[in-house]
């Protein structure tokens, strides 16, 4: 259980999950690693495999496997067109870090050991009430499909505290690198910070500064847009009784947030 790692480094790739919360920035997480050359990751690319059949296996990630979409591996039958499949393929055997997001994998850490042996898994964490905004904000959109009008604030606590729960005890073999959506995304300074504690070169010839500021400039126009948001105060109180903060202050120690 660490906030950073101490990685042996090999021919052979490194393993990289990420992973928290659904709706806590797990893909403003998943594509500010990406902007670094030595980090090739999918999202979300083995997602069935992973959840539905409990398969998800280092051949799951050689080159040839991991960019031919099959039946069965995920809910998309062909890659979303926000993700960059030509520039991942470009630098994955360059690369020292391949792997998946897949934000539920805290459900399933032993098996992730078990099956990898080593893995880093790159954590982020957010305060409650953001990520019951996000869930109720699903919930209540007629036109999200994907996201059951029942999955509201209520559901989000009990994802949130089993997310801070799974964190606290990571089996063996596990790396853990955790991060705050509101530390990670308030100053791009800290971007550097999250690959210097990976080991990574911050080297303009290894990580896309260009990109890197496209996150943080997006990031922060989201947010503008979303800022009527609120919770009730029936949800705070709901949130309040039922969130498990003495977790997330422990979680938060682990990310190395003073508390």
């Amino acid at each position: 259980m660490v906030s950073g790692i101490n990685l042996i480094m090999s021919q052979e790739k490194q393993y990289m999950f990420v992973c928290g919360t659904p709706r806590s920035g797990t893909t403003a997480l998943w594509a500010l690693l990406n902007c670094h050359s030595d980090i090739c990751v999918t999202t979300e690319r083995y997602h069935h495999i992973a959840f539905k059949h409990h398969r998800l296996e280092p051949r799951h990630f050689d080159e040839a496997r991991m960019f031919e979409l099959k039946d069965g591996d995920t809910f998309y039958a062909s890659w979303p067109t926000f993700v960059p499949v030509r520039a991942l393929q470009e630098k994955y055997a360059s690369a020292t870090f391949v792997g998946d997001k897949l934000p539920r994998l805290y459900e399933m850490l032993p098996e992730v050991a078990q099956s990898f042996g080593r893995a880093t898994l790159v954590v982020i964490l957010r305060n409650l009430y953001d990520v019951a905004v996000s869930y109720n904000a699903r919930a209540a959109d007629p036109d999200d499909r994907g996201w059951p009008t029942t999955q509201d604030y209520r559901v989000a606590v009990s994802d949130w505290n089993r997310a801070c729960q799974a964190l606290l005890l990571p089996p063996a073999g596990l790396d853990v690198v955790a991060v705050t959506y509101e530390d990670l995304f308030a100053n791009q300074d800290n971007a550097f910070a999250l690959f210097d504690r990976l080991q990574l070169s911050c080297d303009a010839t290894r990580l896309d500064y260009d990109q890197v500021k496209g996150i943080y400039d997006g990031g922060l126009q989201l947010s503008q847009t979303r800022a009527h948001r609120s919770l009730t105060a029936l949800e705070k109180r709901y949130l309040n009784a039922h969130g498990d903060s003495e977790n997330y202050r422990k979680a938060l120690g682990i990310a190395g947030i003073p508390i």
